[in-house]
């Protein structure tokens, strides 16, 4: 690794900050049905829900159906989920209006609105006290647990400026927690150069890392680190795919371990142990609506049924323990989805 003289002791905390495929789908543009009062409307279409990459594995099979009855329950409508295995598709797919729905990263909802201006953030789910105070979820760089000790500067923290020059796995450039925030963090310790776009700096190899890989998702970032490709990845705190070992919950020196239930690209690497050395917290990935395909009554409507006990409860969608896979992180407390204002994600924007 390469010696450098600036030092984070403990976790950075960033809070919110930060400095694309088709037409609308056939007979599913706004006011194409007439909608009642619970939002069931005279079109049939299916209403298409697109998911990233993370969202789209096996593991989730169970919330993809609720997803698909939800919409049918509440519009009346068939719902559809939209797997995907690139950042950019999702982003481009709720932007023209080829997906009705989306769950997605907000600075993939960001790119989108500007887009866009009539993709609309519906949801989001809360933090532990049920509310939107601390709807957070974190980022996170990690090295292979065997060379945390590497990265230890004497004081209790991490070295970061040991990061110049190694190898990196990020998510995709449009990764909030997987490139954006990282490369923020990064900016705000020095290392990107006045004037300079971190896609350019941090984004390619040779600038200020050896090498740069894309996952494509959080557990192929991972999987480039402790299958060796890279010595540092960036992903996010994914309790579906990763579970706490041992450290600070959340902070930087916790110790991350693969589940022993991981599926691809994971499932051959089940067991392996990170440490994180950066920890930063970012405002949690809304549901977003394009309005112009959905009526304002299915909106409301779909609004309704997601934040709805049968969700809320459901361990399909908040796991109580490690043993279990769910949509969203374990269960800390009173969470649940949430009506989200636009300006929620203003200090990321």
């Amino acid at each position: 690794m390469k010696k450098g003289f600036t030092k984070l002791v403990g976790a950075l905390s960033l809070g919110f900050i930060l400095a694309a495929c088709g037409t609308a789908a056939e007979g599913n543009e706004a006011g194409t049905g007439s909608g009642n009062a619970n939002g069931t409307s005279a079109n049939t279409a299916p209403i298409t829900i697109v998911l990233y990459p993370n969202e789209s594995g096996s593991e989730f099979a169970l919330v993809h159906e609720d997803m698909e009855r939800f919409i049918y329950e509440a519009t009346g409508r068939p719902g559809n989920v939209m797997l995907t295995t690139d950042y950019n598709i999702a982003i481009e797919s709720i932007a023209n209006g080829t997906a009705d729905l989306a769950f997605m990263g907000p600075t993939g909802y960001i790119i989108a609105s500007n887009q866009n201006p009539n993709v609309r953030a519906i949801l989001v789910p809360s933090g532990p006290s049920g509310t939107l105070e601390d709807a957070v979820y974190y980022s996170f760089l990690a090295v292979r647990e065997e060379d945390g000790h590497l990265w230890e500067d004497g004081q209790g923290g991490y070295d970061l400026s040991l990061l110049e020059g190694e190898s990196m796995s990020f998510v995709a450039l449009t990764s909030t927690s997987g490139f954006v925030v990282p490369s923020i963090g990064l900016n705000s310790l020095g290392f990107l150069p006045e004037g300079t776009l971190p896609e350019d700096h941090f984004g390619q190899a040779g600038p200020f890392f050896s090498q740069v890989l894309m996952g494509q998702s959080h557990q192929g970032s991972a999987f480039n680190l402790v299958s060796g490709q890279t010595n540092v990845a960036a992903f996010f705190n994914n309790d579906s795919v990763f579970e706490h070992h041992s450290g600070p919950y959340n902070r930087a020196g916790m110790v991350y371990a693969i589940r022993q239930d991981a599926e691809a690209p994971l499932d051959t690497v089940r067991g392996e142990l990170m440490r994180i050395i950066l920890s930063i917290s970012v405002p949690n990935a809304p549901f977003v609506a394009n309005m112009d395909n959905l009526t304002e009554e299915e909106v409301e409507s779909i609004i309704e049924v997601f934040m709805s006990d049968e969700v809320t409860f459901s361990e399909n969608w908040w796991g109580t323990d490690q043993e279990t896979i769910a949509f969203n992180r374990i269960r800390q407390g009173d969470e649940r989805y949430l009506r989200v204002p636009d300006n929620f994600f203003d200090d990321l924007r």
